[in-house]
């Protein structure tokens, strides 16, 4: 049986490419693949709830920082102020829904160009996501 932890999570202060000073992120790495799995970067420093998304620029700029030029945390993470856990921290779950949902939501999307527009079934199933990702634009 294996304990190793799944994931390190945290906050992770970076200076981000054209910018003089560190921005807080919020990050969840796979311990093993040593992947950034979600980055929340603060948009606002004035304001410490400002997290948002991060693009995928930001995330690949973190992810080779963590790596690369701090290869050590995954020894360490505490030492760096990280956390080793086996539990999704509560600000990454929904983004991770979100983010499987969006995929799905692609794949649907694409059967049903491929399948020239027919498919009730499929329809049915893409507008579903989009009601949950809030999205829908059919009539209510």
């Amino acid at each position: 049986m294996n304990n190793a932890p799944q994931y390190i999570t945290g906050n992770w202060g970076h200076i981000f490419e054209g910018e003089r000073s560190e921005r807080m992120t919020r990050v969840l790495k796979d311990a093993t693949t040593r992947k950034v799995l979600v980055l929340q970067v603060q948009r606002n420093r004035a304001a410490a709830d400002s997290y948002g998304l991060s693009s995928r620029t930001e995330l690949l700029d973190v992810e080779d920082s963590m790596v690369n030029a701090n290869p050590e945390l995954f020894d360490e993470p505490s030492a760096f102020g990280l956390e080793a856990t086996g539990s999704l921290p509560d600000w990454a779950t929904s983004q991770i829904e979100e983010s499987e949902l969006r995929v799905k939501l692609a794949e649907l999307q694409g059967e049903f160009a491929a399948a020239g527009g027919r498919g009730v079934e499929l329809a049915e199933q893409i507008d579903e996501i989009q009601r949950q990702l809030g999205e829908y634009e059919g009539d209510e």
